[in-house]
Parts: structure tokens; C-alpha cells; sequence
């Protein structure tokens, strides 16, 4: 179970870097006006600030419960 959690988390964590990638890339710091705020900027504050927590959550419980399946069946013998 530890090992898939933490195979979960690495995962969880990649996929997040992946969806935050293309709206990170072209982020800069000093210059050009401040923009309203939008939907998608809203969501994309949402998921920088909280999108860690969740998905590394998600991970490692995923992650955990595929290891917990793993391991019933190779307790569980046929015919026994």
C-alpha cells in the first residue's frame, strides 16, 4: 500500500504540474497592466493555491486503495 501511495503521489503531483504548465509558462513578473479578473483566472488561482493538497491526496488514497486491491487478491486463493 506505501509503495503505491507514494507511486500515487508521485503521479498526482505530475499531473497537476502538466494542467498548470501552459498557464504558468508565459507568467511574468514586472510590466503590462494589471488584468480583471476572470473565471478561469479565479479557477486558476483556486488550483494553484489548493490543486497540491488535493491531488497529492488524491494520490496517495488512490494509490493506497490500488495496493489494498493488489494485495487482497493475492491473499484471496481460489478453491481454498
Amino acid at each position: 500500500m506505501w509503495l503505491w501511495g507514494s507511486v500515487g503521489f508521485i503521479i498526482g503531483n505530475v499531473v497537476l504540474l502538466v494542467i498548470l504548465f501552459p498557464f504558468l509558462s508565459g507568467v511574468g513578473i514586472a510590466g503590462g497592466a494589471p488584468r480583471h479578473t476572470d473565471v478561469l483566472g479565479f479557477a486558476l488561482v483556486g488550483l494553484v493555491l489548493f490543486g497540491p493538497l488535493l491531488f497529492s491526496s488524491a494520490g496517495v488514497i488512490l494509490g493506497c486503495l490500488y495496493g489494498w486491491r493488489l494485495a487482497r487478491r493475492r491473499m484471496v486463493q481460489p478453491g481454498v
